[in-house]
């Protein structure tokens, strides 16, 4: 479907509500879901040509951007309308490392809030600026509206109907003669088209209360972070603590440590590297409360240059002249195969015509480990048009044993899958798109076995080992520590060897 006004979307998204119909935009989350999460939506409604969607203005009290105004559009207007905006100037300073042009050009607001990214670069900022959202749903006149930090549930939920429609951002004006400032910041594995281990927008409502020491009393304070938790999440606590106090380093000294308080992170949470987004967290904030001091004209006593921009990298290499007699000693040769991959002649799998009668297998793979296989239901995928066979151990002549070094090792699972991954059979179409739709559709029942190992306690335990041990070995170990003057004892975990 392909509506043309907002109405035809309302109504469409009620005849056809929740996981009945998928809407697309941009199709830069759509279609990753299809491809990696086997996530197929039989009902697609483009709301790209929906006019109220692509509203984008300026309006006496806020900012109102449609839910289908693209990211290289926002970015343009933004410019235009960054006079002393400090909303504008946060935002277009993250988007200038957000996603590839290609994605910019494409990629909407309102999909971007819809998707609830935990580690968004842009929902801190809409967060701290207090966006409102607009929700227009088929039964029900009066539009909902919705401040973003209420809409975000946590693990890619969302607060709205499966009926609704988010229509427009609402980013309210300041209406105080109070100072305001909102910054935002981001630290991610690479400079470009990367999101960010961290993103974190602070704000900040200052009132002057002392002209002759310039001393500034926070009146409200909003520091809204992305990568911290399940979802985009505000420090709450500490934004409530910190009304009335004072614009001072000290403040900020104290701030670092409700923040940690607030959002603890230990080695079990998702994403990692705990320690190290604790320490950005507080690392932005340092740079907010720098920010923010000089433009207040305030001393800082370890004040910095926190600017930092570096050139473009490069580099030469200078190559002797050698005597006639080395023409080849020393010399650089091209690659056998360089003229056919830099002159796009080179001849892959997917550019060779395929044989008569060619067929297609996609594999089915076991979903759980150390599990009997109960039953295996290939119903739905025989019904794919194209399908040919479905293959197990059964159709295996001879052996079903690779004869690797590890013994208990089979070509297809013949009862216990052993671990998530292994092979218990493939789907042959007569397409490759049949074939993967048809190994989507293979239904496999599992009894879950015990003990379930799942860390080397575990299998110590439950004495579980490989067999024979292989080690190294040089001198006599127990004699060297008798002799030791100290000996230092501790438990190192490390992750497979691949």
């Amino acid at each position: 479907y392909r509506p043309i006004a907002l109405n035809e979307l309302i109504h469409l998204r009620h005849t056809y509500p929740g996981n009945q119909s998928k809407l697309v935009f941009g199709n830069t989350r759509v279609e990753f879901e299809r491809k990696y999460n086997k996530i197929n939506n039989f009902r697609l409604i483009s709301i790209t040509h929906i006019k109220e969607l692509r509203e984008l203005k300026r309006t006496k009290n806020s900012l109102y951007i449609g839910a289908g105004v693209t990211f290289t559009r926002l970015k343009s207007q933004l410019i235009q309308w960054n006079n002393d905006d400090s909303f504008c100037q946060a935002l277009l300073d993250q988007m200038k490392y957000f996603a590839s042009t290609q994605i910019r050009n494409v990629a909407s607001v309102g999909g971007n809030i819809i998707t609830a990214a935990p580690d968004s670069d842009i929902n801190p900022i809409l967060e701290a600026a207090d966006a409102i959202l607009e929700l227009h749903r088929a039964d029900n006149e009066k539009v909902r509206q919705i401040h973003l930090c209420d809409f975000f549930l946590g693990n890619s939920r969302v607060s709205i109907a499966d009926n609704e429609i988010l229509v427009a951002i609402h980013i309210p004006f300041e209406n105080s003669s109070n100072k305001y400032f909102l910054r935002s910041y981001k630290q991610a594995r690479r400079r470009d088209d990367s999101k960010g281990i961290v993103s974190a927008a602070f704000k900040v409502e200052l009132e002057k209360i002392d002209s002759i020491d310039n001393q500034w009393k926070i009146v409200s304070a909003w520091f809204s972070f992305g990568g911290m938790a399940s979802k985009t999440i505000s420090a709450i606590n500490t934004q409530q603590q910190l009304i009335g106090l004072l614009w001072t380093k000290q403040t900020i000294n104290q701030t670092y440590d409700m923040l940690i308080k607030e959002m603890p992170l230990n080695e079990l949470s998702p994403g990692g590297q705990y320690q190290y987004r604790q320490t950005l967290m507080q690392s932005f904030l340092f740079k907010f409360y720098s920010y923010v001091s000089n433009e207040l004209r305030q001393s800082l006593i370890d004040s910095i240059d926190i600017s930092c921009r570096r050139g473009v990298s490069h580099g030469q290499q200078t190559i002797p002249e050698r005597p006639v007699t080395q023409k080849i000693v020393g010399s650089s040769l091209s690659h056998r195969s360089a003229y056919l991959h830099t002159t796009g002649e080179a001849i892959y799998i997917d550019d060779m015509l395929s044989h008569v009668n060619t067929l297609y297998a996609a594999l089915i793979l076991s979903t759980q480990a150390n599990a009997r296989i109960k039953h295996i239901d290939i119903e739905q995928a025989s019904k794919v048009p194209g399908f040919v066979s479905f293959v197990n151990y059964t159709d295996v002549p001879g052996s079903n044993q690779l004869n690797g070094m590890l013994s208990d090792e089979e070509v297809f699972v013949s009862s216990i899958a052993l671990c998530v991954g292994a092979v218990i059979g493939l789907v042959v179409c007569e397409s490759e798109h049949a074939a993967k739709l048809a190994s989507n559709l293979v239904k496999v029942e599992y009894d879950l076995l015990l003990p379930r190992i799942f860390s080397i306690d575990d299998a110590i335990i439950h004495q579980s080992y490989f067999g024979d041990e292989i080690s190294l070995g040089k001198g006599d170990i127990d004699q060297i520590f008798l002799k030791a003057e100290h000996i230092l004892e501790d438990t190192l975990y490390i992750g497979g060897q691949e």
